[in-house]
């Protein structure tokens, strides 16, 4: 019943009416509880088909004359989730942004595989722990337990395909959600087997533990955004990519020296097998983000690397922001003086980054107030820091929080506010960080290590370790 929508909101969104408009017509509609932004945006792959400005009753309505079938997804900042929509399709939601996912629920024609995917992207999420498990066991036993997952949601699907009338596509689009969240277990389960047990199993997996390789299809368009089916995609041809390397090029153990080979390995393999461009571009992508978010470097290997890359893109917007990316971590190296970031105190002064840091050594770390946890566990050990380091200044920054929210926060988690800083944009810095966790260290404005982790910082005793961990 808690997913019920109120009879007032049925009432209105039904009251809408098609006059003049196709049978092929579709209506996407709903209420958002505690909206996070004013808009709610409806997309085909990256590219928005409409929006619409929430009304003073949180509520929304988009119409669309002519709309492609098949998975697209909705935006409501800075949360997304999945709808499948078809001609003539009139689709309602309902959710509330303290539990985006888990309140989320459609009504109305194709409410059915609607609510199954969110119901398998959240049993998903939830049996993550379980998995995790499961990897220390042996292949053959690790089969048959991600096997028995799978059936169970094969016969969910399969009951209601007898209780309701589904179109084919949208039954297909429900097996592929169940099939390749399965096969992403088996891509990665050698791998992390061997990380957790320090056991090599590669030669012992049985010979049908990938069967499904030889009905697959890496050139799926329909599937192009279905998150299962992308992260597949991933873990495929990194394991492709690994198994091919193994055997032609005899790197049985790659080290860290190899990451260049095998990834200029993976950019031509996903090149030569993908031919669908939305996909292959996707991946590639994928690819430079991860090479380059794990290497740091700015050399002539990184320079060879993001030369292939760019010759085999031809995504305009994925070329500008992986070279954005590139020209960011050229920033950030050893000996390189702070970007002058723009960030303001709790007074409302502006300040830059080499104004703090002038005569100091100083840490920069990041948090945003969408990810409190992951504030308050940087601020315990911060303060751990600042025991053993009293001659540094700990500066935290932070992300896309409205003023009033974080001055609000700071207040009530009794943070020290004397190094607290807002940047107001952004934008400006999402070239130079990579994720949440990476701070920056500097002495009197110049940089000793850009990418410095908290975690490994208590170790370290002198300027050399700081600046090569």
């Amino acid at each position: 019943m808690k997913h019920l929508l109120p009879l007032s909101l049925l009432m209105v969104l039904a009251s809408c009416t098609k006059k003049n408009v196709s049978e092929d017509a579709v209506f996407f509609s709903g209420e958002i509880v505690h909206p996070t932004s004013e808009y709610v945006v409806l997309y085909k792959g990256d590219q928005a088909v409409d929006s619409a400005k929430l009304d003073p009753n949180n509520r929304f309505s988009i119409q669309i004359e002519n709309i492609e079938p098949g998975l697209h997804h909705f935006e409501h900042a800075p949360e997304y989730q999945y709808v499948y929509l078809e001609p003539g399709d009139s689709v309602l939601i309902r959710l509330n942004t303290m539990a985006f996912d888990e309140s989320l629920a459609f009504f109305g024609s194709n409410e059915q595989i609607n609510n199954f995917l969110i119901e398998m992207y959240l049993s998903h999420e939830d049996e993550e722990e379980l998995i995790s498990s499961y990897y220390t066991l042996p292949p053959a036993e690790f089969g048959r337990k991600t096997d028995s997952l799978r059936q169970m949601k094969i016969e969910e699907l399969n009951s209601l395909l007898t209780e309701v009338p589904m179109s084919e596509d949208a039954r297909g689009m429900g097996q592929a959600v169940i099939d390749f969240s399965n096969y992403v277990y088996r891509e990665k389960y050698p791998f992390v087997h061997r990380r957790k047990v320090n056991q090599n199993v590669l030669d012992e997996l049985p010979e049908d533990f990938y069967a499904y390789r030889a009905n697959l299809d890496v050139n799926n368009e329909q599937l192009s955004y279905l998150e299962p089916y992308y992260n597949f995609l991933k873990y495929h041809f990194g394991n492709l990519t690994y198994m091919s390397c193994s055997d032609l090029c005899g790197l049985t153990s790659p080290s860290q020296k190899d990451f260049l080979h095998l990834n200029t390995h993976k950019l031509k393999l996903i090149d030569s097998m993908v031919d669908q461009e939305t996909l292959k571009n996707n991946l590639l992508r994928n690819v430079a983000f991860d090479y380059l978010y794990k290497t740091h470097r700015s050399d002539e290997m990184s320079d060879s690397f993001l030369a292939l890359y760019q010759d085999l893109s031809n995504h305009p917007e994925h070329l500008a922001e992986i070279q954005g990316v590139y020209d960011g971590i050229k920033q950030l190296q050893f000996g390189q003086p702070l970007p002058a970031i723009q960030v303001y105190a709790m007074d409302d002064q502006k300040m830059s980054f080499p104004q703090i840091a002038k005569g100091k050594h100083a840490l920069f770390y990041f948090w945003s107030g969408r990810q409190l946890g992951h504030f308050k566990n940087v601020s315990r050990q911060v303060d751990s820091l600042k025991a053993k380091r009293p001659d540094w200044i700990f500066v935290g920054v932070n992300l896309a929080t409205p003023k009033n929210d974080w001055k609000s926060i700071i207040r009530k988690t009794r943070v020290d506010s004397t190094h607290q800083y807002r940047i107001h944009d952004s934008g400006e810095i999402r070239h130079l960080l990579h994720d949440l966790n990476q701070c920056i260290i500097a002495k009197d404005t110049v940089i000793l290590n850009g990418f410095a982790r908290l975690k490994k910082i208590h170790s370290l005793e002198n300027t050399e370790e700081l600046a090569s961990q």
